[in-house]
Formats: C-alpha cells, sequence, structure tokens
C-alpha cells in the first residue's frame, strides 16, 4: 500500500467492496460465468491504469483465502453449503485468470 499511498488504499477498499458485491450477486444468480467475466474485465481495467496483473491477482486471491479460511470454521451446514458456493466463485474467477482456464458449468460445484 505504501507505493499508492492513501488514496490507494482508500481505492483499494472501494475496488474490493465492489468485487465483493459482484460476487455475491453473481452467487445469489448461480452464474459462475458473470463473475468469470468481471474478474476479467476488471483485470483490464486495472493493468491499463498501470497496475499490474499480479498486484489485481495477489489482491482477489487474498480475498479467496480469507474467505475459504471462514467458510472452513462455519459449523451451520446450511451456512457452509452457501460459503463454498463463494469459495468456488472465487477459485473460478482465479483460475480462469491465471489460467485461461475455460468457465465451469453452472452445476460443477467441488468440495474444497
Amino acid at each position: 500500500m505504501r507505493r499508492w499511498g492513501a488514496e490507494g488504499k482508500e481505492k483499494t477498499v472501494y475496488s474490493t467492496k465492489k468485487t465483493l458485491q459482484r460476487l455475491r450477486a453473481c452467487v445469489e444468480l448461480d452464474d459462475v460465468e458473470r463473475f468469470c467475466n468481471y474478474m476479467e474485465w476488471l483485470t483490464t481495467v486495472m493493468t491499463s491504469r498501470k497496475i499490474k496483473f499480479n498486484v489485481v491477482f495477489n489482491h482477489t486471491e487474498i480475498c479467496y483465502k480469507v474467505i475459504k479460511s471462514e467458510w472452513s470454521k462455519e459449523k451451520n451446514k446450511s451456512k457452509k453449503e452457501s460459503a463454498a458456493r463463494y469459495v468456488h466463485f472465487m477459485k473460478a474467477g482465479l483460475e480462469h485468470l491465471k489460467n485461461n482456464a475455460p468457465i465451469p458449468k453452472k452445476d460443477s460445484i467441488v468440495s474444497e
């Protein structure tokens, strides 16, 4: 964060909130393709603004790891199933960006 200062930190928080809002909407719509497309768009926008791909990817990966960590602690079965979808969507978005992996089919939720 030092590189971009307080303004950069504020923009990162804003961008993270927007990404998580988009994630929630895509999970509710059961549309992993839309989330992968959003991640691709976000990366294009950020890299066009001279933010390196690795910065965008690593930040998204950190969000994924936090969500996955919280998911693993969840005891309520219904909440755990819901959280698993968030983990799946984040993982699909990351894999799509990193490896240009095909977007998974709707019914391909795999337990972590």
